[in-house]
C-alpha cells in the first residue's frame, strides 16, 4: 500500500503546490529583488491552521534556492522562542558554520547573518510567540535578511502590549498574505497528490478520500494525517482503503494532529498545557499562580496571556470568560498518539 512514507507527512513540501499559484505568485514576487542582489519585501503569511502557510513559505523559498541558488534559513519560535535560541536555529538551517562561544549573544547570531554571502530569506514561523518581539526589528534591520513570518492572526502579533512602536510600525508596512481555508474539492486534490506519490492507487477508494476531506473541514494538516493513518491501517492486509476505514481511525487521525502540536510547544508553553490537562479545568488565578511554583524565570502575565491564546487557537485548550473570572479547559485527545 505504502510506496513512499515521506508523502504522507504533514511536513513534506510537494514538487507542486495545489490551490496556491496565486499566493506562490505573490511570494515570489515579493521576495524577487533577491535575486538581483537587494533585500526582498519583508512578508506576513497568515491563515488558519492546516492552509498551507509553512508549507508555502518553504516551497517559495526552495524554488529560489533552486533556480537563483537563495539561502534560506527556518525557524519555529514555538518550539525555539527565546531571541537566542530562535537565532541559532535560524544561523543553523541557512547553513552558516558557527561555533558559538558560551553565552553567545543575540548579536553574534545577527553579525553570522550579515556576513553570508548575498541575501538570504528567513522564514520565521509561530512568529507571533516570540519571547522578545524585537527580535524582528533586529532581523529588519540586518543587512540582506528578508523576512518570511508565518501566524495564524497577525493582530495578535500587533497587539502585543510588548512591541516597541518602531517594531510596531515595521509589522504594519510588512507585506500581508492571508491564505483561507481549503475548499473540499481543493483537499480532494491535495491527498489525490499524495496517494499518487506515497501509496499504491489502486487500493484507494474515491469515497476514502471523499470522507477524508469532510472530515478534515479544511484543514490539509488533518487530511494528510487521517490518509496516512488509513493507509497504516490496510498497509499489510491487502485490503481496499475505503471511507469505512477512514472512519474506523477519525479518533487517531484527530488524536496525532493534537500531539503534533503538543510535541512543537516550547517550555512555557508545555508547563501552561501540563497545569491544565492535569487539573482538566482550573481558574486563571490558580493556573497562574501554579505556573510561578513550578517554572524557574516565568514570562510576565502579557506573554504567558499570548501563549495560552496560541494554545486555545491550536485546539489544545478552551478559555471561557473574561478578566479574573477567565477559565481554561482542556481539549481531550481522542485516541492513541501517532506513531
Amino acid at each position: 500500500m505504502i510506496t513512499d512514507a515521506r508523502a504522507l507527512e504533514h511536513q513534506f513540501v510537494p514538487q507542486d503546490l495545489k490551490h496556491r499559484d496565486g499566493q506562490v505568485d505573490a511570494l515570489a514576487t515579493a521576495l524577487e529583488p533577491i535575486t538581483g542582489g537587494t533585500a526582498g519585501e519583508h512578508t506576513l503569511v497568515v491563515g488558519p491552521s492546516g492552509s498551507g502557510k509553512t508549507t508555502l513559505a518553504k516551497y517559495v523559498a526552495r524554488k529560489l534556492e533552486r533556480r537563483e541558488g537563495v539561502d534560506w534559513g527556518y525557524v519555529n519560535c514555538q518550539s525555539d522562542p527565546s531571541p537566542t535560541a530562535a537565532l541559532h536555529q535560524l544561523v543553523k538551517t541557512v547553513g552558516v558554520d558557527v561555533r558559538p562561544p558560551e553565552g553567545t549573544s543575540r548579536g553574534y547570531y545577527l553579525d553570522r547573518l550579515a556576513e553570508t554571502d548575498g541575501q538570504l530569506v528567513a522564514i520565521v514561523d509561530e512568529v507571533n510567540v516570540i519571547a522578545d518581539p524585537g527580535l524582528l526589528s533586529a532581523l529588519y534591520e540586518t543587512a540582506g535578511v528578508t523576512i518570511v513570518g508565518v501566524c495564524i492572526d497577525d493582530d495578535d502579533l500587533l497587539a502585543n502590549a510588548d512591541l516597541h512602536p518602531g517594531t510596531r510600525s515595521r509589522l504594519r508596512s510588512m507585506y500581508r498574505l492571508s491564505l483561507d481555508p481549503y475548499t473540499h474539492e481543493e483537499l480532494l486534490d491535495i491527498l489525490a497528490y499524495r496517494v499518487e506519490h506515497g501509496l499504491d492507487p489502486s487500493r484507494v477508494t474515491g469515497d476514502a478520500l471523499d470522507a477524508i476531506a469532510d472530515a478534515a473541514a479544511g484543514n490539509a494538516r488533518l487530511a494528510i494525517t487521517h490518509l496516512r493513518r488509513a493507509a497504516r491501517t490496510v498497509h499489510g492486509n491487502g485490503e481496499e482503503l475505503t471511507a469505512a476505514v477512514v472512519e474506523e481511525v477519525a479518533d487517531d487521525a484527530r488524536a496525532a494532529v493534537h500531539d503534533i502540536h503538543v510535541r512543537s510547544l516550547g517550555t512555557h508553553q508545555r508547563a501552561l498545557y501540563s497545569i491544565i490537562r492535569d487539573a482538566e479545568r482550573i481558574r486563571a488565578g490558580d493556573l497562574h499562580e501554579t505556573y510561578e511554583q513550578r517554572v524557574q524565570n516565568p514570562r510576565g502575565r502579557s506573554m504567558r496571556r499570548r501563549y495560552l491564546d496560541s494554545l486555545e487557537r491550536y485546539g489544545l485548550v478552551t478559555q471561557s470568560g473574561s478578566g479574573r473570572g477567565t477559565t481554561y479547559r482542556i481539549v481531550p485527545r481522542t485516541g492513541p498518539a501517532d506513531r
